[in-house]
């Protein structure tokens, strides 16, 4: 037999396994286990396998289970770089909407450089699930995506629903600390040292939340120094304003 031939007839005890279970049916899975093992052992399942075998025959008649089985061998055989994995998780996703491919999928755009489109699928993932662990994986996702495209402020309101979701994701506090921290040049008005440097205690804040010692010790060294303050008729512990997209509250302190 071929290898094409093999695969016709793994197909088909699948999809035999397939309409037993939609009928209610259980199914070992160790059967499912064997069955697999005994595609590997008599044919090269690799990634040039599925892209030259089956990649042509789902391009000619998309079908959902040869979508499915594409997909899981591209995920076992990791090779999901390649365009057909996506082509299979795309088409699995319009006719069967699901969290995990959503998410690949956003994932592989936003590799690729297509933001607009991985934010798309991000957002579909987040409405896939109640899984607040989840969402917040989605969100903190789309905040790193936002960060890149330079939309500091859509950054952070993406971080920070993924903290509502999952408050110990500290990574979402370090991803607001460095929006802050690298908003000095975009935000000084040049009219006070004080309130200029005051996006350096806005980035320690979050810094000391996510527990990032090393950013909180540079975030640090930019304070405004002790005569800043004092020339400014300021005194350390008052409570001043961050202007400009960061728009809060900080207590003043002096760097070391």
């Amino acid at each position: 037999l071929s290898d094409e031939d093999v695969f016709d007839v793994y197909t088909r005890i699948m999809d035999i396994i397939d309409e037993k279970q939609k009928s209610g049916k259980k199914v070992d899975e160790r059967i499912v286990e064997n069955i697999d093992k005994l595609l590997t052992s008599t044919v090269d399942v690799d990634c040039t396998f599925v892209e030259e075998k089956l990649g042509p025959k789902f391009r000619a008649v998309k079908e959902i289970k040869l979508a499915k089985k594409i997909f899981a061998l591209m995920l076992s055989q990791k090779c999901l770089d390649s365009p057909l994995a996506v082509e299979a998780a795309e088409y699995l996703h319009q006719n069967e909407p699901d969290y995990a491919i959503a998410k690949f999928i956003g994932g592989r755009y936003q590799k690729d450089g297509d933001l607009e489109t991985a934010k798309k699928y991000y957002e579909e993932a987040i409405d896939l699930t109640q899984d607040n662990l989840k969402k917040a994986d989605v969100y903190y996702s789309i905040a790193l995506l936002q960060q890149s495209m330079g939309l500091k402020q859509s950054s952070r309101q993406s971080a920070k629903s993924a903290l509502a979701n999952d408050p110990s994701l500290s990574d979402a506090y370090n991803l607001i600390g460095n929006l802050y921290f690298t908003s000095y040049e975009d935000c000084k008005a040049g009219e006070s040292r004080v309130k200029d440097r005051a996006v350096f205690l806005a980035a320690y804040e979050m810094y000391q939340k996510a527990g990032n010692s090393e950013m909180m010790a540079k975030s640090k060294e930019q304070f405004p120094s002790i005569e800043d303050i004092f020339n400014e008729s300021m005194k350390e512990g008052d409570t001043i304003e961050v202007g400009c997209w960061i728009n809060k509250s900080v207590k003043l302190q002096r760097r070391p």
